[in-house]
């Protein structure tokens, strides 16, 4: 019987991403002891003015009761996620993993980025 010839990487490199998996047990156990389990949205919002520059559009948000989330089919369990601005589909779903439960949301980008637009202009015709 040959042994296979294993690299450093075959021998290091993990399959487990140990930082997903502690934020994700760490929140499953402060839900276990709520009276309500259900999912819900606080908030949700997006930002084009970060130190970054103009290319890229940081989606903030945050739900009640959510383990981690999957945003266009990337598993991620941060309140905050980073778009390029080429790469950035016009409707992004987010499917929230709560306690033996998911739900599914949808934001249509380009409506929030008219509504900001229009937000602007409105201000702009008053002064502070």
């Amino acid at each position: 019987m040959k042994l296979r010839q294993l690299s450093p990487l075959d021998v290091t490199d993990s399959k487990i991403d140990y930082e997903f998996v502690s934020q994700v047990f760490i929140r499953f156990f402060k839900i276990l002891f709520r009276s309500d389990k259900k999912i819900k949205m606080i908030y949700s919002n997006f930002s084009n003015k970060q130190s970054m520059g103009n290319d890229f559009l940081v989606l903030n948000f945050r739900f009640r009761n959510a383990l981690w989330y999957k945003i266009n089919k990337k598993r991620t369990e941060k309140r905050q996620f980073v778009f390029s601005k080429m790469d950035c589909p016009e409707i992004i779903e987010i499917v929230v993993y709560g306690f033996f439960q998911k739900k599914s949301f949808k934001m249509n980008i380009n409506q929030m980025i008219l509504d900001e637009a229009e937000l602007k202009e409105v201000e702009s015709q008053f002064s502070y």
